[in-house]
């Protein structure tokens, strides 16, 4: 169900956004509603967001960790206005 759908985006984002966007992109609106498909896929950008940025903090630094942060929350608000208009 939706629920299935929502965790294996959300377990998949730490890796890879590419699987989850392809196959929601091809499900919608026939298997998956498109709602659910949109969703998912911002449910997987976003963990794979902020995974790169807790990649990018204990890689590079304090200082460079907060550029990171700042880059990834402005993208994740980007992406939940416009979800939200959909």
């Amino acid at each position: 169900g939706d629920a299935g759908v929502y965790t294996v985006a959300a377990l998949s984002g730490i890796a890879d956004v590419d699987a989850v966007t392809l196959t929601m992109s091809r499900a919608a609106p026939v298997k998956v509603e498109t709602g659910v498909a949109a969703a998912a896929i911002l449910i997987v950008t976003g963990v794979n967001t902020v995974a790169k940025a807790v990649l990018g903090w204990i890689s590079g630094g304090a200082q460079f960790g907060r550029i990171m942060v700042a880059a990834a929350a402005a993208a994740l608000g980007t992406g939940a206005l416009a979800f939200a208009f959909l």
